[in-house]
This record gives C-alpha cells, structure tokens and sequence, in this order.
C-alpha cells in the first residue's frame, strides 16, 4: 500500500486554506485600520490639551490664525510643546504629514480646531472647540474602509457622516 496524499485530498486541502484566509483578511484589515484611528485619536487628545494650554497660557489670537502644527507662514507665536514630534511626522506648507495621516491643528479668533485625513482618503477625524464650549468631535469616511472606523467611534460620542 502506497502511502501520501491524494490530489483530491490537497486539493481540498488548499480550498479549505483559501476559504479561510478570504474570511480573515478583511476582518484584519479592518482591525488594523481601526487601530491606526484609535492612535490618531490618543494622539489628538494631546492636541487638544496643547490647544487649550496654548488658550489659557496666551488667548484666542485677536486676528488671524494660530499654527500649532505646521508652518503656513501665518503663525504668530507657539506654546513650547512639539506636536510634530508627538505626531512623528514631517511639517508641511500647512500641515504635518506621516506615513499615514496629515494632521492641522490651529486657533482662531473664536476657536480652536484639529483634523487627521488618512492619506488615502478613506476618513478624516476632526474636532472643534469654540470659546467656552467642549470639543465636538466628527468622522467623516469617504469609502466601505472607512466606514467601520467611524461606526465604531460612533458609541463614543462622535458625529458620524459619509460619502459612500
């Protein structure tokens, strides 16, 4: 009697492997894309708290704008607290871009704001804080890669739109 496997046998083998790597790669996709959503927003929670050191320490700016994170040449004076480096990220004309997201975080006469665009354009997070108001924070996803990111920043308090 020959011993080894039939070709049916690998075969079937080889489908029941294709089977459950086609279930799992999309379901780990989307884990990964959710953790790189839950580390933009740890991270602009410390935006958020530089913003409103930078408004206790120094106010709203009387005109214009302040840049807490990229140059855009209007900037009129910054808190000592690096952003970019938090971010690890390169400055831009305007914003501070990574691997994977550009990031803006200012000041105006009436508020405060910061966004995180995926740099493939799938969602952006964003909040605003206007004078004497709390942070609203928003997602915004643009594709079916996006939409569970925002979906599950939903339950924490986030407003939800899409384009899908």
């Amino acid at each position: 009697m020959k011993q080894g496997f039939t070709l049916i046998e690998l075969l079937v083998v080889v489908l029941i492997i294709g089977i459950l790597s086609a279930v799992a790669l999309p379901q780990y996709t989307a884990a990964v894309e959710k953790a790189r959503a839950t580390e933009v927003v740890t991270l602009m929670a410390q935006a958020e708290r530089a913003a409103d050191m930078y408004v206790l320490e120094k106010g709203y700016p009387a005109s214009g704008l302040v840049e807490l994170v990229g140059d855009g040449g209007r900037t009129t004076g910054k808190l000592n607290i690096d952003i970019e480096s938090a971010l690890k990220c390169t400055k831009g004309d305007d914003m501070c871009v990574s691997k994977d997201f550009a990031y803006d975080v200012y000041c105006d006469t009436s508020a405060c704001h910061w966004s995180a665009e995926r740099n493939n354009g799938s969602y952006e997070l964003s909040a605003d804080r206007s004078r004497g108001g709390k942070w609203e924070r928003s997602c915004y996803y643009n594709d079916k890669e996006g939409k569970p990111v925002c979906m599950g920043l939903k339950g924490q308090g986030w407003s939800i739109a899409g384009n899908e």
